[in-house]
């Protein structure tokens, strides 16, 4: 009887315990979705990049790529993660975050963003697969905070002096998953890894 007791408030110990300490879900957390590498057309919950999710792009890989003919200037692009080994797709959850300071003119840094949310996002209408895009604000302490989202930019926050939509160029390299590098070879030899074959 005594040991059913001990048995009975062990349990209930338990019980009690499990509830309390449960840390709080990421609203991406989507461990049970299946693999990460599904491709642009995968199936399921698709991830939506909070402002947590990019507030620290700055601790990212970081690739340096040359101005080259591209008249924009320097770019500094930062990406979240590397894709698995052999991926033929970047996985839903990659955030790729470029940094540009000339083309606006005005000295501020321009912060572009990519995003794989994957679960059929913008795939109408000629767009890149999987990719919702963003732009974000840099406050003067360090701040961020995400200025537009979606899978095109609203008027005049197009990429470069053109205001070109991000869909149209990102497209072009569709064999690497709408994942850009410039045409010039320092910029291909530079972007090495935002090319899938590198990994």
């Amino acid at each position: 009887m005594l040991r059913r007791f001990w048995i009975a408030l062990g349990l209930v110990a338990v019980a009690a315990c499990g509830g309390a300490g449960t840390p709080p879900v990421h609203p991406n957390d989507h461990s049970d979705a299946g693999p990460l590498d599904a491709g642009p057309s995968d199936a399921g919950p698709e991830f939506v990049a909070l402002l947590e999710d990019v507030s620290n792009y700055r601790s990212w890989i970081q690739i340096v790529l040359p101005d080259g003919d591209t008249n924009l200037g320097p770019r500094t692009v930062y990406l979240n993660h590397a894709p698995p080994h052999g991926s033929t797709s970047w996985p839903k959850g990659t955030i790729i975050v470029k940094e540009t300071l000339v083309y606006r003119g005005n000295g501020a840094v321009t912060v572009d963003v990519m995003s794989k949310r994957g679960g059929g996002f913008n795939t109408d209408d000629g767009g890149a697969p999987g990719w919702e895009w963003m732009g974000l604000d840099l406050s003067d302490d360090g701040g961020v905070s995400i200025n537009w989202r979606g899978a095109v930019p609203p008027p005049n926050a197009g990429y470069g002096p053109s205001q070109q939509a991000c869909n149209g160029c990102h497209l072009q390299a569709i064999a690497n998953d709408c994942v850009q590098l410039p045409d010039d070879d320092a910029g291909i030899a530079a972007g090495q890894p935002l090319l899938l074959s590198h990994y």
